[in-house]
């Protein structure tokens, strides 16, 4: 009987059949079906990261904002003109951002987590053979990483800025 032409994808390698014969073009698979889960953690990092910027970026734009929106009410007094309400918001994001930062993280977060579990990967990463401790200690370390951030914009950069934003 004569087979149907199919294309099989397995880890990165495809095994075709056609016409009642197999044609290798990837070999020394061991578990072809198997899913290998970066050993950096890359991809969580990624996802983590893209998401908590996402989240940073929007929490950032709505402050600046309101800011603009508060800081137009003095709009003409004296010499205070656009420019100086510009500068003025400009030198307070980073205090902003020293607030928000734990709050985007933690939204970044979670919101990366669920999408990994409402598109099945994090059952996937899971059946791979990733243990629940080495999960949380990719995640941790994350975590580590953006307080070791937050620590240095609200120790350096915000104290700095908002100084020079009171002066203007």
């Amino acid at each position: 009987p004569r087979l149907l032409a199919y294309g099989v994808m397995l880890a990165g390698g495809v095994v075709a059949l056609a016409q009642s014969r197999a044609v290798v073009v990837a070999s020394g698979i061991e578990n072809p079906w198997a899913v290998a889960f970066l050993p950096s953690g890359r991809y969580l990092v990624t996802e983590t990261l893209a998401a908590t910027a996402f989240v940073f970026a929007a929490l950032l734009s709505l402050f600046a904002l309101l800011d603009v929106i508060r800081e137009l009410k003095d709009y003409g007094q004296g010499t205070y003109r656009l420019p100086q309400i510009t500068a003025y918001v400009l030198m307070s994001v980073p205090g902003h951002a020293y607030e928000l930062f734990p709050i985007a993280v933690l939204i970044g977060t979670i919101f990366a987590l669920a999408q990994l579990a409402a598109n099945s990967e994090y059952p996937v990463i899971r059946v791979s053979g990733v243990s629940v401790r080495r999960f949380a200690w990719m995640l941790a370390q994350i975590g580590v990483a953006l307080g070791l951030a937050s620590f240095l914009l609200g120790e350096f950069v915000a104290p700095a800025t908002e100084q020079a934003g009171q002066r203007v």
